[in-house]
């Protein structure tokens, strides 16, 4: 009963600590704060990017976090045609009809490829009773390279938020997205943390 006791604990920390590991990382670079005269209370959401599918998904993602916070948001793509991005005139007159009194955009300023080395000798030093093999393996490595690189994406995306009336900057940042699984769960990491710094910055109004 006991070594079942015991592989259902370890099965436990695997699962809390492995996701922990994979999980991609949004870091930010630079942060700038205006002062906000008047609350804004709601903004519309612009990813000025050419690909559809993609501002659909940032748009949406930054949408949806800002509303689990109480905010009140909305895709720019519910108003303006799907394949390009809208034109001044047309921004300005969808912000005075929806009553929008601020606008959120995003754009990518660059999606780098960095490379990393790795020493593969911790992986080898599970514990202090290694085989005798691990251990020759170590001082082989002490002797010669035998680590690998490794690619990993950045995501780096500049962030701003204006108000409608005056187009004054109250909020621009830039991000960096650390070693996503994919494209998509860099947008998903990225958007939860800008809702959480906009929340932090307290630069919206609850509804």
């Amino acid at each position: 009963m006991k070594p079942l006791l015991s592989w259902i604990r370890i099965l436990l920390i695997l699962c809390v600590f492995i996701p922990s590991i994979s999980k991609s990382q949004t870091s930010f670079q630079s942060t700038t704060l205006g002062e906000i005269d008047t609350p804004i209370k709601n903004i519309m959401i612009l990813h000025l990017g050419e690909d559809y599918d993609i501002r659909k998904t940032m748009e949406g993602e930054i949408t949806y976090w800002l509303s689990k916070f109480k905010f009140s948001a909305a895709q720019s793509y519910r108003y303006f045609n799907h394949q390009r991005i809208p034109i001044k005139e047309n921004i300005i007159k969808v912000l005075k009809e929806n009553d929008f009194d601020g606008i959120l955009t995003t754009a990518f300023v660059t999606i780098e490829s960095k490379e990393r080395y790795e020493n593969p000798q911790a992986a080898y030093n599970l514990s202090p009773n290694s085989p005798t093999f691990y251990n020759f393996l170590d001082s082989y490595q002490n002797k010669y390279s035998t680590g690998y690189t490794i690619q990993e994406n950045a995501f780096v995306i500049d962030t701003k938020l204006f108000k409608s009336d005056d187009e004054k900057v109250l909020y621009q940042t830039t991000t960096e997205t650390f070693q996503p699984q994919s494209l998509d769960r860099a947008i998903e990491d990225f958007s939860k943390s800008i809702a959480r710094d906009i929340k932090k910055n307290k630069l919206l109004e609850k509804k």
